[in-house]
């Protein structure tokens, strides 16, 4: 009964809470009794909130393991969401639901939910941190008006944090940072802002600052209010804000009173307005710049991608995760705060995509799953206007009209129906069944049929074989696998024409790992995969000028091809010319694209696809109107594709990894050696250690008393081919005696040097 008791009294702390922090930008203290408190979370949580200036569509992005589930997590019970915090280590977290992401620890996919914070409505997408998933982010990331980075603040930043932090760039999204784990024993605050200037070429915003770390970590120093927050309960629900005098608090007063008058320095150096705000309150009491005038110029400067707020705390221990709710209203934009979006109409002319207009529907898929029950589920963002069960939509993308039978609320894996999802929101639409991942979808028969930019989808640099247990359940196979393209754009299926097997390809072992699971826990497919092999490309190494193919097909029709293969900037891709063809062939221009695609695909090199090229088609005739003509075009140009390909020097090309390396530096030596002289690699830089990376900002932490000396600790990053690193977690295990550890993301596709090219040739052909 006490233990009851004691839940309830938490629960109604955590309401007075809310209750009390209700104007973000007016931190009033009231009192409130229970009653008010319980009558105020029913209406609270009802209301639906359709004011555009109250929706944060925000995601969660880190490096693998940084605390973005624990995040969240906390961040649900805190809203009402959940009646107790679930633990990843344990299994049972809300946004980690699938089967293999509770065994594993890890986030494999996306996740979403809705909740209100402070009379707002909060959009959340927990993002994985794992390099083999990166898709999961890129799509996330191309729909938030907003994202909380998460940092370890043990390893500051990290291999995977670079890479999502560029996604979010790519997309100009604004940004909180949160340095988790300050209870860990070795966290450093200020190595963390350290890289994050470093590596990240950010501006750290530092609005608070931990009265401790590590084991001492318990309480925080609010520099925009003045306040040291103390959490006194261990689920973090009652929180006491005591206001910093010097009478009181003289020590902290002299810290705080100093990290304030730096906020206040960096403010004025990022935005105009705020700094003649500063030049006439320049006075050592800084008593006429008061807390709404800093909050307004963070807001500014976030909006403006000039700044990131960064803000401290420990997840797993409850701390901070209010404050950063808090943060998340009062600094990161609605939809109305983010630039116009911007979307091609028919005759490919920019247009304005109004999220005010509440009549001229415009919505992106950004992620496409399957279920048994409903079908396919396609996740949007409503861009303008709104969608509702029933709709007759069009799919600008695949040039389909579709119905739409139902949408709804997303909750991780739960569906709550709804009528409708209005403009600045998102959910989730069932019915849809040509709808891919990047598809824009509008009204049915509207006037301007805009087409909105979709995402980058990352090149797989792993493939292996795949094949049913029997034939009986070969169409099975292919129906999944082709369901699993629609839900994983990273994921690819090839059919190889020489040896008729089927291929998948994926970003890496644990991705392909990640397919099979789906296929047997799903799908009901034991599939037998092949051994996990590299996806090596090729590439021309000269140009190839005019080079003509003739093809006269059964029928009676005669197509002739001249095209030239120019070579592209490494890592463009594969472009195509193809100006002759005007308005007039639109069905030629079709399949001559469809032609030389699959010559890409297939190259003329054991089946490598082709990479970094230009085709440029010179001439072409056509003679003959049988029904065959545009098939007999389509292996015309193929044919010449394959036939220039032949004549301009082809050489392999293979995939480069950046590698990311933490040790201790008496196994630098070693470890740099055994890089350069038996994995091809090149060094790209040795980091900093901790100490160099603090003179950027303070001294250590005044409140700490860990004397870990982390400066001992490097990281080496280096470039290796990825054939290299086959089995390496065992090699850097027998250098560093078990203390390293590595992460490696994708670089880029290179040239072999002759003698390893003919070494994997000779593998090849079974030499």
């Amino acid at each position: 009964m006490a233990s009851a008791l004691h839940n309830c009294l938490n629960r109604v702390k955590l309401l007075n809470y809310r209750f009390n922090r209700f104007n973000v930008f007016n931190f009033i203290e009231k009192k409130t009794n229970v009653n008010s408190s319980i009558q105020f979370c029913r209406k609270f949580t009802t209301k639906t909130v359709e004011d555009l200036n109250k929706i944060r569509n925000i995601g969660i992005i880190a490096h693998v393991d940084a605390g973005k589930t624990t995040t969240s997590e906390r961040m649900l019970y805190y809203a009402g969401i959940l009646k107790q915090m679930g633990d990843v280590d344990d299994g049972d977290t809300t946004m980690d639901f699938l089967k293999m992401e509770r065994e594993r620890g890890i986030t494999i996919q996306s996740a979403v939910i809705s909740f209100n914070w402070l009379d707002h409505k909060i959009n959340l997408v927990d993002t994985p941190g794992h390099v083999d998933f990166t898709i999961e982010v890129e799509r996330s990331v191309r729909v938030l008006d907003g994202a909380v980075a998460i940092f370890d603040a043990v390893h500051g930043v990290q291999a995977q944090t670079e890479t999502v932090w560029k996604q979010a760039d790519r997309y100009n999204v604004p940004r909180l940072a949160f340095i988790n784990k300050l209870d860990r024993e070795g966290s450093n605050i200020n190595q963390t802002l350290g890289t994050m200037y470093k590596r990240l070429k950010s501006n750290p915003l530092l609005i608070q600052y931990p009265i401790g770390e590590g084991i001492k970590f318990q309480s925080v120093i609010d520099i925009v209010d003045f306040e040291i927050i103390n959490w006194t309960n261990e689920e973090g629900t009652i929180i006491e804000r005591v206001k910093i005098t010097e009478e009181k608090n003289p020590k902290i007063y002299k810290i705080a009173l100093s990290k304030k008058r730096e906020l206040i320095e960096e403010l004025a150096n990022l935005d105009e307005q705020f700094l003649h705000l500063a030049v006439e309150n320049n006075d050592e009491s800084l008593k006429g710049i008061t807390s709404q005038h800093l909050k307004e110029a963070i807001r500014r400067v976030t909006l403006n991608l000039v700044a990131v707020p960064v803000l401290v705390g420990s997840a797993l221990k409850n701390r901070g995760i209010q404050l950063l709710m808090d943060a998340i209203i009062a600094y990161l934009p609605s939809p109305i705060d983010r630039p116009k979006v911007e979307a091609l109409d028919q005759n490919n002319k920019m247009q304005i995509v109004d999220p005010l207009n509440n009549t001229d529907l415009c919505a992106l898929a950004f992620k496409v799953i399957h279920d048994h029950r409903r079908g396919l589920i396609v996740y949007l963002r409503v861009y303008s206007g709104q969608i509702e069960s029933g709709d007759v939509i069009y799919n600008v993308n695949r040039n389909v009209r579709e119905k739409i039978n139902n949408v709804v609320q997303i909750k991780a894996d739960e569906m709550i129906p709804l009528t409708s999802i209005s403009s600045g929101n998102m959910g989730a639409a069932i019915g849809l069944r040509e709808t891919c991942t990047g598809d824009t979808l509008i009204r049915y028969k509207a006037k301007d049929q805009l087409k909105l930019v979709g995402m980058s989808v990352p090149q797989p640099v792993f493939f292996c074989s795949i094949e049913p247990p029997n034939f009986a359940t070969l169409k099975t196979l292919e129906n999944a696998l082709e369901l699993l393209q629609k839900e994983d754009p990273s994921f690819h299926l090839t059919h190889n024409s020489d040896t008729g097997q089927m291929l998948v390809s994926g970003m890496g072992e644990l991705h392909l790992e990640v397919i099979k699971d789906r296929l047997l826990t799903h799908y009901k497919v034991n599939a037998r995969m092949g051994k996990i092999q590299i996806a090596y490309r090729m590439t021309a190494t000269k140009s190839v000028s005019n080079s003509e193919y003739s093809l006269e097909s059964v029928s009676g029709d005669k197509v002739t091809i001249v095209i030239s293969v120019n070579l592209a900037t490494p890592g463009q891709g594969v472009s195509y010319m193809n100006d002759l063809f005007g308005k007039e062939a639109p069905e030629l221009q079709k399949n001559f694209e469809i032609g030389a695609q699959r010559a890409i695909r297939r190259g003329v090199m054991f089946g490598f696809q082709v990479e970094d090229i230009q085709i440029t088609l010179i001439s072409y005739k056509c003679n003959g109107n049988s029904e065959q003509l545009l098939q007999t075009f389509a292996i015309a140009t193929e044919q010449a594709v394959l036939q220039a390909l032949r004549e301009s020097e082809p050489k392999i090309i293979e995939p480069i990894m950046l590698v990311e390396i933490e040790t201790p530096s008496k196994y630098v030596g070693s470890i740099m050696s055994d890089i350069s002289s038996h994995r091809r690699g090149s060094i790209v830089t040795v980091g900093a250690t901790t100490n160099e990376l603090n003179s950027y900002f303070e001294e250590p932490n005044e409140f700490n008393s860990n004397t870990n000396d982390s400066s001992l600790t490097l990281k080496i990053i280096s470039a290796i081919p990825l054939r290299q690193l086959i089995s390496y977690a065992n090699v850097i295990r027998s250098l560093s005696q078990g203390k390293a550890n590595f992460t490696m993301q994708f670089h880029k596709y290179d040239k072999m040097s002759e003698d390893d090219e003919r070494a994997l040739i000779q593998q090849l052909k079974g030499f």
